[in-house]
């Protein structure tokens, strides 16, 4: 029915999960389809009558039914002595009675698309004789496209609502004596949320409302931790150290092993979820994301590298990294190691083309180029074609939500942003400056640095960079909890 009528395509809902309920727009379908089966089946013309009283309102449900309305509903016949239809065409009706007229003059008639109306003022003393007389055909009808009215107009409402979010802010956390500087320091599941901090300290918060909180600090390494990703049954961290630091996820979370993989330390972080897959991992500061496909490096230094390790048996399976580019994006199959090709990095406000923080999901590839003077997000889909990009100035970490239509942006003055990414133009929707509302007003007190977003419950976690030496202090919230309603 959507692809028929384009005057539907909006009202399509998505689809469904089996354990979820039918959308409540569905009905309008359902009438729509019961009115096209029902016309489609006769035959004949259809007739006209004066304009009608509710008949803007009528003409929004009715001109979704016009394309494949071919027959109006069985003329019924006159009970007087006269066996002659009425209204079977304009000419042959006569002129339209007036108000006032005796009842045997008084008629019938049908609008443009086949929908009966009867005016009161046209039935003296019985206005809706006519009505209850009528045929079954067009009472069925009639029904029909008053549900249709009252669909339209409700999910008109409802899609008021669904297009205006809003970011709420749920918690600030202080108390956390925690700094989260890289794109990858804040993870969640449903059960528990995870920090890795610039201070060594592992932070780890109940997932659950209102005050998400503390059920343990791990001390994983005297160096700064980079990233923290899990599997189903594992969680990993990254840090400076140059070890890959395994725990069991689950309290009280049990440490298992510390793997050496390089001198230089270690970065970014990506986890296969199944337990025979691998764990990559980028040196130094070379920036890296992954998904099913690809692994994507966007590296400082010569010699940097990722690898990619074995979880059943720790070995090093695949390097990726050769030959270094500087000032791109480099991409590699995942599977094995070769490189497929490169995106250039966007330069920053200052015109310098430098390394950047990478975002992927199979869906995207999001560059960001954190700190002071980043020009925005930009947006290339698995082609590594050119997707979008987001003009929004210090923009540092990015999260997607809703099946991959919104993108959540951490930036470095505080804020955390909603986009739609629906189409080649995003569209802001909504965003929440964290400074002014929690009054931390420091230039450098909140720097969204991380963030993570749950579709399920609609909960956006981001991690700050705890403000600076002056304003750094427990009662400075270094992690927050955004709601998108």
């Amino acid at each position: 029915m959507a692809e028929r009528f384009a005057t539907l395509a909006s009202k399509l809902p998505p689809k469904r999960k089996c354990w979820q309920s039918e959308d409540y727009r569905m009905s309008i379908f359902d009438a729509v389809a019961l009115g096209v089966a029902y016309f489609s089946s006769k035959e004949g013309n259809l007739s006209r009558c004066r304009p009608d009283p509710l008949g803007d309102q009528k003409k929004l449900a009715l001109d979704s039914l016009r394309p494949l309305a071919q027959t109006p509903p069985t003329p019924r016949k006159s009970k007087s002595s006269s066996s002659r239809n009425f209204h079977t065409s304009p000419n042959e009706a006569g002129p339209l009675p007036k108000v006032g007229q005796p009842k045997n003059l008084t008629s019938r008639c049908s609008m443009d698309a086949g929908f009966v109306y009867s005016d009161p003022n046209s039935f003296g003393a019985e206005p809706f004789q006519a009505w209850q007389n009528d045929s079954w055909e067009k009472k069925m009808f009639n029904a029909m496209v008053l549900a249709l009215m009252f669909g339209l107009q409700l999910v008109g409402a409802e899609a008021a609502k669904v297009q205006a979010p809003t970011l709420e802010l749920v918690l600030a956390k202080d108390h956390l004596p925690g700094s989260f500087l890289t794109s990858k320091t804040v993870y969640a599941d449903r059960e528990f949320i995870f920090l890795a901090s610039d201070e060594g300290t592992l932070f780890v918060l109940e997932n659950s409302e209102p005050d998400f909180p503390l059920v343990a600090e791990i001390a994983v390494s005297a160096r700064p931790l980079r990233s923290v990703r899990g599997d189903r049954a594992a969680l990993y961290v990254t840090s400076d150290d140059g070890k890959l630091y395994m725990y069991e996820k689950k309290k009280p979370f049990r440490f298992v092993s510390a793997q050496s993989i390089s001198p230089l330390g270690l970065q970014s972080l990506a986890v296969d979820l199944s337990p025979r897959g691998t764990i990559t991992v980028s040196e130094n500061q070379t920036e890296m994301a992954a998904d099913s496909s690809h692994v994507y490096l966007s590296a400082l230094n010569q010699s940097e590298y990722a690898v990619s390790v074995s979880k059943k048996t720790d070995a090093v399976l695949r390097t990726f990294g050769e030959p270094f580019e500087f000032g791109v994006t480099a991409v590699f199959d995942r599977s094995t190691g070769d490189r497929i090709g490169s995106i250039a990095n966007p330069p920053d406000v200052l015109g310098r083309v430098d390394q950047v923080a990478l975002y992927a999901n199979g869906i995207i590839l999001a560059q960001t180029t954190p700190g002071c003077c980043g020009t925005g997000v930009f947006l290339y889909d698995t082609n590594l074609q050119p997707k979008a990009s987001i003009p929004l100035p210090n923009a540092n970490a990015v999260a997607v939500m809703n099946d991959g239509k919104w993108l959540v942006v951490g930036t470095e003055a505080g804020t955390v942003a909603l986009f739609d990414i629906s189409t080649s133009a995003p569209v802001m929707l909504a965003a929440i400056n964290l400074r002014q509302v929690t009054g931390h007003t420091g230039v450098e007190d909140i720097e969204i640095r991380s963030v993570w977003a749950d579709s399920k419950s609609g909960l956006v976690y981001a991690g700050s960079s705890w403000g600076n030496a002056v304003s750094r202090s427990l009662i400075l919230p270094s992690f927050f909890v955004v709601r998108v309603k």
